[in-house]
């Protein structure tokens, strides 16, 4: 089973994230610490801003984050966040983990099972999300020539 792992980039208002493989509890821990960054990289901005995740190559769909884990001491600070979107391969995948994105109670949430319906969703909130295009969605950034 491939190992997991996980990155981030920002596009405009969009914080963008990809996962991947099968994840152990240690890259569970790394991903929150370095997502807990990123967020906060995007409040200090000041204005609204979206999170858009891929899942489609992820093996978490046992992930749950128990009280008890070191993981569930992170804590994520998103004011500001409007509106968070999974890409996920179908229905039940990381439902488990829905509850901290609607515990917020003020970020829009969906999750869609392909790049299009994902930026459809997504133009709703006017973010500002680069030159992003529905086929580059869930596809890291080009590097810079």
């Amino acid at each position: 089973m491939k190992r997991g792992t996980f990155k981030f980039w920002q596009t405009g208002d969009l914080l963008r994230v990809k996962l991947s493989g099968a994840w152990q509890s240690n890259t569970e821990l790394a991903y929150l610490t370095e997502f807990s960054e990123h967020i906060h990289n995007m409040v200090i901005r000041g204005h609204p801003w979206g999170v858009l995740v891929d899942m489609l190559e992820w093996d978490g769909s046992d992930v749950r984050w128990p009280e008890h884990s070191p993981a569930a001491g992170v804590l994520l600070d998103r004011r500001n966040q409007i509106c968070e979107c999974w890409l996920v391969k179908d229905a039940t995948q990381a439902v488990a983990l829905e509850k901290y994105i609607l515990m917020h109670g003020t970020i829009a949430f969906s999750r869609h099972p392909d790049n299009q319906a994902a930026m459809n969703w997504l133009k709703q909130f006017k973010l500002d999300t680069g030159q992003l295009t529905n086929s580059e969605v869930s596809l890291a950034p080009k590097p810079a020539t």
